[in-house]
């Protein structure tokens, strides 16, 4: 018995085909398991420090623009700094348009008022008429606007203590592990469906949006374990694991002891590197 030829046929080509074993975030097996949502909302509202001088105008008009929108107050024959900052507080109050776009408090002693935007998206422009007063206020901007970037699938998340929470579990802000300290690591962010991606078709992405509630694996019961994204190509079973916490890696698996969140018994590697996609890979147990 003869067989054809095993050789190319002129015209042919033969590509080198390679199937990934999974993806970061899928579960290996079949079974039951627990999972918990999260929220990917993380972030930093723009907050102003409106401050009226130590010594006020006496009988001046003092003026504040914010975002595009002007409010005043005129002080009397013997104006304090209480007075002008309890004043421009109730004009801020008063007024539709800046309420609508910002929370103001008044600290009743300092008379210093702060601006707090009411939501992320908003940055916070204020100006006065310093050119209108002797005595001027000043205005510093203490906190600048910030929200959480893509939450990628497949890296361990986790809280702080100062993350809002409420009294049920699961209705809580949880980030990427990036910090070797202070975090209570909640689980692994499982691959969702394709509508819960950042985009459609060539812009989706791998992970969940901010604002976007997670899939959250805390323990993986009676599958055999979830694919978690790494750092090392060369980690095998029966590494000592950790959780990265450098920019870029946050919430992925190491076995670099030095700088990194340690990730206790309850996280076991039991399978080698693998590469999904261009990313490292690597079946983790995870009982938390």
């Amino acid at each position: 018995m003869t067989f054809a030829s095993n050789n190319v046929v002129t015209g042919q080509t033969n590509f080198s085909r390679y199937m990934p074993v999974a993806l970061p975030g899928m579960l290996s097996g079949v079974g039951t398991n627990q999972i918990y949502p999260h929220t990917n909302t993380l972030s930093a509202l723009d907050t102003v420090a409106i401050t009226p001088p130590a010594t006020v105008d006496n009988d001046a008009l003092y003026s504040l623009t914010v975002n595009g929108t002007t409010i005043s107050f005129t002080t009397d024959s013997s104006a304090t700094t209480a007075e002008l900052g309890a004043g421009l507080y109730a004009a801020i109050r008063t007024d539709p348009i800046i309420y609508g776009l910002v929370d103001a408090t008044l600290n009743t002693g300092t008379g210093v008022i702060t601006l707090a935007a009411r939501t992320v998206d908003l940055a916070i422009a204020v100006t006065t008429n310093s050119a209108n007063t002797t005595n001027d206020i000043v205005i510093a901007k203490t906190v600048t606007n910030s929200k959480n970037s893509v939450i990628p699938f497949g890296r361990f998340v986790g809280r702080k203590s100062t993350y809002f929470r409420s009294n049920s579990e699961g209705v809580s802000v949880a980030t990427l592990v990036d910090a070797t300290s202070g975090y209570e690591v909640l689980g692994v962010t499982l691959s969702s469906q394709a509508t819960q991606k950042v985009g459609t078709f060539g812009l989706a992405k791998d992970g969940y949006a901010f604002g976007t509630v997670m899939n959250v694996l805390k323990n993986i019961g009676t599958y055999k374990g979830v694919w978690v994204e790494a750092v090392d190509a060369d980690l095998v079973i029966g590494d000592t694991p950790y959780i990265a916490v450098a920019a870029g890696n946050e919430g992925k698996i190491t076995k670099v002891s030095s700088g990194n969140l340690a990730a206790g018994s309850n996280i076991k590697i039991i399978s080698a590197t693998e590469q999904s996609f261009g990313k490292y890979i690597v079946l983790c147990e995870v009982k938390l």
